[in-house]
């Protein structure tokens, strides 16, 4: 399977979707523009970030994050050795301290985690409380390990329920097998 390392990969997945259902042709035509490759850093911290953010609203994960960098808890280690109430007061709920702490103590290898496949990466972080399914394949999206469009991913975009499938198994087979 691909890697998506740059924008012609991009393209290319694009062209792909568009030849085998024209609900994405059609919306590929209308936004007539070229759509770029997006990473972020990953790292400890953006995982931290993707769990502050479950279930809130943009500005509600925002402000949050914004209060917790500003406190230090960015960092496993601070996390650690900070009390609850302190968590609390940046915003976290007592569901998410002991996610945030769950994380802080699984020591993953993120260098490792670049280099392992979307069901390699699933596997490893949905050990962590906190981290399912949905989380971990958003990581390997926006931390450019993603070789394939999941379908929990794609259905839960507001886009994605709008495409009309003649074949749910040739829908399925064809996200979820690209590039294979």
């Amino acid at each position: 399977m691909d890697r998506l390392e740059s924008n012609a990969d991009i393209d290319r997945g694009i062209k792909f979707l568009c030849r085998h259902e024209p609900a994405f042709a059609r919306a590929a035509a209308r936004i007539n523009a070229p759509i770029p490759l997006r990473r972020r850093a990953g790292g400890f911290d953006a995982l931290l970030k993707a769990i502050v953010a479950q279930q809130l609203s943009v500005a509600s994960a925002a402000a949050i994050w914004a209060r917790a960098e500003a406190a230090g808890f960015t960092q496993a280690q601070r996390i650690l050795s900070t009390t609850d109430l302190a968590l609390r007061e940046v915003g976290l709920s007592r569901q998410k301290i002991k996610y945030v702490r769950a994380l802080a103590l699984a020591d993953v290898d993120f260098d490792a985690l670049s280099a392992a496949s979307t069901e390699e990466v699933v596997e490893i972080l949905t050990q962590i409380s906190g981290i399912g399914v949905w989380t971990a394949e958003i990581r390997d999206v926006f931390f450019g390990a993603s070789r394939c469009i999941s379908l929990r991913r794609f259905g839960a975009s507001g886009s994605g329920k709008r495409f009309v499938w003649n074949d749910r198994q040739a829908k399925r087979e064809c996200l979820e097998n690209h590039g294979r």
